[in-house]
């Protein structure tokens, strides 16, 4: 499991070397870049602890149960409670960032339908078929009223 050090920083240096982290990560210039970045600096662990968070995220989206959560991502249900409860409290970004990247997924869906080709068979587009099949666009147009409000909001 992935530890903190016990020697304490003091806050304003933490501060400084999160704010570095995201510096860093805001100057990549393309996924392959951040994903060259990320492998080096994140041990495979915390790497795969990231993944499986934000593939909880998008599944509690598309309205999968715990039990379809935990087959596949395997993933216990305390951890699939942690997510859900932090989408319910103060989620505002994870939110953002799900239905992005289902909203991405389900046009790749669309246009790989439209062309009749073969689409690749990953983990990901397999979930938001799925999950797409059995709530249809109501994500979609959830997604979309959100973004009216927000819009309209400013």
């Amino acid at each position: 499991m992935t530890k903190v050090s016990r020697k304490p920083v003091p806050t304003k240096d933490e501060e400084r070397f999160w704010d570095d982290f995201l510096s860093a990560v805001t100057s990549l210039e393309n996924k392959k870049e951040t994903k060259g970045f990320l492998t080096e600096i994140l041990t495979p662990t915390e790497r795969i602890m990231i993944a499986k968070r934000l593939q909880i995220v998008m599944m509690l989206f598309l309205k999968y149960d715990y039990q379809e959560i935990k087959n596949k991502v395997k993933v216990t249900n305390e951890t699939i409670a942690k997510m859900n409860n932090l989408l319910k409290e103060k989620g505002e970004m994870l939110r953002r960032v799900g239905e992005r990247i289902i909203r991405l997924k389900i046009k790749k869906l669309e246009s790989w339908q439209k062309k009749g080709g073969r689409r690749p068979k990953t983990l990901g587009s397999v979930l938001v078929e799925a999950g797409t099949k059995h709530v249809g666009k109501e994500i979609l147009a959830e997604i979309a009223k959100r973004k009216k409000r927000a819009s309209i909001a400013k």
